[in-house]
């Protein structure tokens, strides 16, 4: 037996094995998450933006547009990086479409972001709700390009529904009782978590730049008036000014990943912080 699965695997390696699922390319690796959930194995995925890269400044090196000019779908999530870039992958592929995912959610303000010219706020994937909004768009632009395979994708999203509702439902509880609902971040990207659980998110970072002199001082004011207890920072990031702050508040920093694709783990993580120091 091993040796015949050890000749079909030569034969395959010698001739060519040609993968003829559909592959689809997304931006970042969170939105692999709930998309494998929906294809499994029946759909290849391929993220842009790697673990530690910085969605604003990101440009796709070349060997990623020569394998994207065969693909059908593109599944955008309104990250900086798509707004010079998805037109050049229309330009590279024009066959392929390309799916906002995020029509449809409720936008925040981009009041403190400060990147390029947005006019919200783009961490829409950090907030239960709005996944079960993006992952259903995601859905239906897969059934699109693979007709064939609807009932299976379409029961894999109600398995997937039926998991957020069930994740919301346990950090709503975890985090209820939490007394001290102020948590300070490096980078604002968990302001549509805050939203969703009534907290408030207060960032070091003023559009997009360190804080100067007053606006410090107004943080470290906050800062002390919420009893912040730690300072989250980003996977990315310079945290020099976050460890900064931290050694003048004498308060501990803690390093996250929002755009990494363990996103249910990021979830839950971010949430048992905010309950271990805000309780």
């Amino acid at each position: 037996m091993t040796k015949y699965i050890l000749f079909v695997f030569l034969c395959l390696f010698q001739f060519g094995y040609t993968d003829s699922r559909p592959h689809v390319f997304m931006s970042i690796q969170a939105q692999e998450f709930w998309t494998k959930k929906i294809v499994q194995d029946k759909v290849k995925l391929t993220s842009l933006i790697q673990s530690g890269y910085d969605a604003h400044t990101y440009e796709p090196k070349p060997i990623i547009m020569q394998e994207m000019a065969d693909s059908p779908l593109f599944l955008a999530i309104g990250v900086e990086f798509e707004r010079i870039w998805l037109k050049r992958f229309s330009s590279n592929n024009p066959q392929m479409k390309i799916v906002k995912t995020q029509s449809g959610v409720r936008k925040i303000g981009n009041h403190q972001h400060g990147h390029g010219h947005s006019t919200y706020d783009p961490h829409i994937w950090l907030n239960v709700q709005n996944v079960k909004m993006i992952a259903q768009n995601s859905l239906m632009a897969i059934i699109q390009i693979d007709p064939q395979n609807k009932d299976f994708y379409l029961n894999n999203y109600k398995i997937l529904e039926k998991e957020l509702d069930m994740l919301y439902t346990q950090l709503q509880a975890q985090l209820t009782p939490v007394k001290r609902r102020t948590f300070m971040v490096l980078h604002p990207s968990w302001g549509y978590f805050a939203a969703e659980f009534g907290f408030t998110q207060l960032p070091i970072e003023i559009d997009g730049r360190e804080p100067r002199g007053k606006e410090l001082n107004r943080i470290l004011k906050i800062a002390r008036q919420e009893k912040i207890t730690l300072i989250v920072t980003q996977k990315g990031y310079s945290d020099r000014v976050a460890r900064q702050i931290a050694q003048d508040l004498k308060i501990g920093v803690v390093e996250l990943d929002p755009l990494g694709g363990e996103w249910e783990q990021n979830m839950r993580k971010f949430a048992t912080i905010l309950t271990q120091v805000a309780s």
